[in-house]
């Protein structure tokens, strides 16, 4: 299991742009998540969102080296050959 695998399953925010009235684009590169925001507003979002997809990266990780069998089950749906 590679951190990259939960983040290509729930991706991480970025800015992309602003709008003329002065807010800003924030999405994931999959477009589930797709907003219009205050600068603060955004920054606020992108740091939280990203500081849970670190943990959920580490939940993972650590999932996956403690229970491998487990994990892959858990994972991918199936137990591991």
């Amino acid at each position: 299991m590679r951190e990259k695998y939960v983040d290509e399953r729930w991706p991480r925010l970025m800015q992309l742009g602003s709008a003329s009235d002065g807010k800003l684009g924030v999405c994931t590169v999959d477009d589930r998540v797709d907003v219009l925001l205050s600068p603060e507003d955004a920054e606020k979002l992108i740091a939280e969102w990203n500081r849970m997809q670190d943990a959920l990266a580490a939940c993972a990780l650590a999932f996956d080296e403690a229970a491998p069998e487990a994990f892959s089950a858990h994972w991918y749906g199936k137990v591991a050959q």
